[in-house]
């Protein structure tokens, strides 16, 4: 949750760039109940998506505890992977400036990862 309170306080910039920021829970084991509680506490206007049973989201997961952060065009091919982990996720200015890039039309690629302070990382925006 620390990161979405981070991502929060970028929201105006999000929107500048047009972007969509979705933040999937994979372990929120109170379900939508447990969503409707964290957009409470944070007061996000992002949107909220919970995939507990990893149906959707399992192709942008190696199957290890991964918390990197992914941009998407509009197309739905990932642009930009910022890998994080548990403690140390994808920061607002990470994902603002694959976003920048990506709305100028200058795409990176999927392959191009950059770390998040720890090792070289899943949520969401973006994650």
């Amino acid at each position: 949750m620390r990161q979405l309170g981070e991502l929060n306080k970028q929201a105006k910039k999000f929107e500048q760039v047009e972007a969509d920021v979705i933040v999937i829970f994979r372990e929120e084991s109170q379900g939508v109940e447990g969503l409707k509680k964290i957009k409470s506490n944070t007061k996000t206007k992002f949107k909220l998506a919970l995939d507990f049973q990893k149906k959707q989201t399992s192709r942008f997961s190696t199957g290890r505890r991964e918390f990197s952060s992914y941009v998407v065009d509009k197309d739905g091919v990932i642009q930009k992977i910022v890998t994080g982990d548990l403690k140390n996720r994808a920061k607002s200015n990470q994902l603002l400036s694959a976003l920048k890039r990506l709305s100028t039309g200058s795409k990176q690629g999927p392959s191009s990862k950059s770390g998040s302070g720890s090792k070289a990382s899943k949520g969401s925006g973006k994650k």
